[in-house]
């Protein structure tokens, strides 16, 4: 993602990204957003679902808020890891990494999952201009 759209969610959800910029030894954001930005509107969406959401408690009633701890693509699709989290959170980023197998991780358009060895989400202009074949059918997404 470009630097300035990750300087945009990290300014809008500080809490959500605190260990961003950390050393590799410390955190995976400190590699920053590892996907293209076309996933920028969906992560938007998810980190603003987030921060609304009451954090995480444990057996003695701490509460511990959500925190990312890497966010990436794999597979062709979003992963977007956290710590500690309520089921409510789990659900939503499910929810946002599934979403991304339709979402263009290039330019935001509707995509699909393509390629045969390195997956990635695109839609048509793009895989075309990326050099990207279409997944064989029995590995496309419903």
């Amino acid at each position: 993602m470009s630097p300035e759209l990750e300087q945009e969610l990290v300014r809008k959800y500080p809490a959500l990204f605190t260990d961003y910029g950390a050393t590799p030894d410390r955190s995976l954001m400190a590699f920053g957003f590892e996907c293209g930005d076309g996933w920028f509107d969906l992560l938007d969406v998810l980190c603003a679902q987030l921060t609304a959401l009451d954090p995480a408690t444990d057996d003695n009633g701490d509460a511990w808020p959500i925190r990312a701890m890497q966010v990436k693509e794999k597979y062709g699709t979003l992963r977007f890891y956290v710590g500690p989290a309520t089921d409510e959170a789990l659900t939503l980023i499910g929810f946002a990494e599934a979403m991304s197998a339709r979402i263009c991780e290039t330019c935001g358009d509707r995509g699909r999952t393509r390629g045969t060895g390195w997956l990635k989400t695109l839609c048509d202009p793009c895989a075309e201009k990326e050099g990207y074949a279409d997944a064989p059918a029995e590995a496309k997404l419903p």
